[in-house]
């Protein structure tokens, strides 16, 4: 919000600041705390995005969250000084109905909605950062299409990315479904020209947000006219799924009773809509006929998702989990805990390739520390490949040298450095690869430095545990350019000879030698180890 590239706009943004915080002291504590928290900002972040954290910790245990929860009304005030009487309004318009639509963003984005509005908090506050900016610009959209707009010298790429970022899909379907005749009008004349030059993502996934049943018929005519044009085929079908779970079963009919899955871009798209690619999304021919009919049936039958759960064939029970998804994330959870309770190890691998769609890490770290746990005890190779694709679902990051939020208590946290010492042993402190698992184009690997690391990691961050001299062995095993800082955060004070020891020995790796010195230095250990030295 309100972050320009270099110092572009600078006395106007603190202008527009000090105007919306002079006129808030004349209302209550909570609508000035609402501006103040807007406009906190820490180092290497935008206006709003502390704000929105917290609201996301705020309500992320949370059930039954509804929009008022989230803006209450009785902050509508600062938001009126913030962005305006009319986006106010329209704001709340668009807060009321963004359930309908999916909720998940980025890489892993699929088609999965919620009734719970706390999984589109993220969203909302895109919403707001753009109305944010159309009060800061005095625009709004028809201007912003139709390039009406006076962004004071702003050019190149950095005017581009900033109309780019305004086009935001929930403010043009709005503006549609207000009966905005000059955006309208707009969208209408991009989709004749057939052209995808002529319409931008936004504003073509905007169509599928919004309930304009002629802009959706003229999209699925378009569709069906880019015989040729397989960018434009392909900028359609992976945004229609970005709307109403209706727009998105029209256009679905369209694809399906024309045959367009003979077209790479729309096999491309239904491995997007489900996640069925992934990685592998640069080879759509994996994807095809058979996973449209069985989306097809379940279209004209949810309840044939009932019967696919049972199946043992991957493809079919993915694709079940997927359409429970598209209906509600809750309907999902529920079915992926019934399935967790078999015994069929394909299918255990299988929820972990589910669990990224939904976006919900404590959810899944709380899923993978139990399968983890419960195969640890298991067969060996099995364990190992329950390890392997549950791994991402800890949300451990090696790079931080903590494991908070990892383990609830110093017991589990010893608990789990047992079984990933065990992880270690059986993979002979190699790396680990399955190619394939769980399809055909997926692999899955256990990487020894990201075991040790986690290791060492629990050792540092409950020095209550004493694990400081069972990690030495993982030492080596740790990337060159992260052992210095384990170094220093386990053995910066050396307790007894044993790690005085390792420090002095750390001093013939040449990734911890400067390191290893300076802790040597600080301890007085030289003239006690001059031979080992």
């Amino acid at each position: 919000m309100l972050n320009f590239y270099g110092n572009k706009f600078t006395s106007d943004i603190n202008h527009f600041i000090k105007k919306a915080k002079d006129r808030v002291r004349a209302l209550d504590r909570d609508n000035q705390r609402f501006i103040e928290d807007i406009f906190t900002k820490g180092t290497y972040r935008n206006y709003g995005e502390i704000f929105e954290n917290n609201l996301i910790n705020k309500f992320s245990r949370r059930e039954n969250v509804k929009f008022e929860d989230i803006f209450p009304e009785n902050i509508h005030p600062a938001l009126e000084i913030l962005i305006g009487e009319a986006n106010l309004k329209n704001f709340i318009k668009i807060g009321e109905k963004i359930t309908k639509t999916p909720y998940t963003i980025g890489y892993t984005r699929r088609m999965v909605r919620s009734s719970n509005c706390r999984n589109y908090i993220d969203k909302l506050f895109s919403v707001l950062k753009t109305f944010v900016h159309y009060k800061f610009f005095d625009i709004n959209t028809k201007k912003l299409l139709l390039g009406n707009c006076n962004f004071k010298g702003l050019e190149g790429w950095n005017l581009k990315n900033l109309i780019t970022s305004l086009e935001n899909k929930y403010i043009i379907a709005n503006d549609i479904d207000n009966g905005n005749q000059d955006v309208i009008d707009f969208i209408n004349e991009a989709l004749t020209s057939g052209s995808s030059k002529n319409i931008n993502y936004g504003t073509l996934a905007a169509i599928f947000v919004s309930e304009n049943k002629s802009l959706v018929e003229m999209a699925g005519k378009l569709l069906l006219a880019a015989q040729r044009q397989e960018g434009l085929r392909q900028q359609i079908c992976e945004t229609m799924d970005e709307g109403s779970q209706e727009n998105f079963e029209y256009m679905f009919k369209i694809i399906y009773d024309n045959d367009l899955i003979r077209f790479s871009s729309v096999k491309r798209a239904l491995g997007v809509w489900t996640g069925l690619l992934g990685q592998n999304y640069n080879n759509p021919e994996t994807v095809g006929k058979k996973e449209l009919e069985i989306i097809n049936k379940l279209i004209d039958n949810p309840k044939y998702a009932d019967e696919l759960l049972k199946s043992d064939d991957n493809v079919e029970v993915y694709l079940a989990l997927w359409y429970k998804a598209s209906q509600d994330v809750k309907i999902a959870l529920e079915a992926i805990q019934e399935l967790l309770k078999v015994s069929k190890l394909h299918t255990k691998l299988l929820v972990a390739y589910n669990l990224d769609i939904f976006q919900d890490i404590k959810y899944q770290r709380t899923v993978a520390k139990d399968i983890i746990k419960e195969y640890s005890e298991k067969d060996s190779n099995d364990f190992l490949k329950i390890v392997a694709c549950y791994w991402e679902h800890l949300s451990y990051n090696p790079y931080t040298n903590t494991s908070k939020g990892l383990f609830e208590t110093a017991d589990e946290a010893k608990e789990f450095f047992e079984i990933f010492k065990k992880v270690f042993v059986l993979i002979d402190g190699k790396d680990k690869a399955f190619n394939p698992i769980i399809f055909p184009w997926v692999s899955r690997y256990i990487y020894k430095h990201n075991i040790a690391a986690l290791l060492f990691t629990i050792a540092s961050s409950y020095p209550e545990l004493n694990l400081k001299n069972e990690v030495f062995t993982y030492f080596k095993a740790l990337e060159p350019y992260s052992r210095g800082g384990y170094l220093k955060s386990l053995f910066n004070k050396p307790e007894n000879k044993d790690e005085e020891l390792f420090v002095v020995k750390m001093l013939a790796d040449a990734t911890v030698t400067n390191e290893a010195n300076k802790i040597i230095r600080a301890n007085n250990l030289a003239s006690k180890y001059t031979k080992e030295i």
